[in-house]
């Protein structure tokens, strides 16, 4: 399989519930991942078992 396409990064928070409407909470941690439709399809395929080779663009800025 052959994924073209975007590749983003994924900024990920925890919360102790799903705030209300209009409320706001504090997350009681964060994380980043790799995210996007072409990086997260590649990934699927290859928990399947595909073979995948991934062709996407990369920036220059910290999270490059």
């Amino acid at each position: 399989m052959l994924a073209c396409g975007l590749t983003t990064v994924d900024l990920v928070q925890t919360v102790d519930a799903v705030p209300a409407a209009n409320e706001k909470v504090t997350a009681s941690s964060a994380t980043t991942d790799v995210g996007g439709p072409a990086a997260n399809a590649a990934r699927a395929a290859a928990a399947l078992g595909a073979a995948v080779r991934l062709v996407t663009a990369l920036g220059e800025g910290p999270l490059a």
